[in-house]
C-alpha cells in the first residue's frame, strides 16, 4: 500500500497470469480485498487497454508510446480525481 501526502492510501496491483490460472485466481483478489478493507482508491491494472496492443507500445513491447500514455492517463484519470477529492476532504479544503 502507498500513501499520498494527505495520507490517503491507494493501490495499484500487479496481475499474475504467468504462474497459472489457479495461482492467478487465488492471488488477484488480494489487492481489491485490501482496498475495500482499508477504504482505498484502487486501480487494478496500470497498463489496462494498452498491454499487448502493438499500436500502443514501443518496439520493445513493454513501454507505451505517446498514444499508449494517452490511453493510460484517460483510463486512470477518474481514480486520480477520486484520490485528490479524498485528500482534500482529509485536509479540510
Amino acid at each position: 500500500m502507498m500513501r499520498c501526502a494527505a495520507s490517503t492510501p491507494r493501490f495499484r496491483a500487479p496481475r499474475w497470469k504467468r504462474s497459472g490460472a489457479d495461482y492467478a485466481r487465488a492471488f488477484n483478489p488480494i489487492y481489491p480485498e485490501l482496498a475495500r478493507a482499508y477504504d482505498t482508491v484502487f486501480y487494478p491494472f496500470f497498463l489496462d487497454g494498452i498491454a499487448a496492443n502493438r499500436r500502443l507500445n514501443q518496439g520493445d513491447g513493454i513501454h507505451p508510446t505517446a498514444a499508449g500514455v494517452d490511453v493510460i492517463v484517460a483510463r486512470i484519470l477518474p481514480k486520480v480525481e477520486e484520490l485528490i477529492a479524498r485528500a482534500k476532504v482529509k485536509r479540510g479544503t
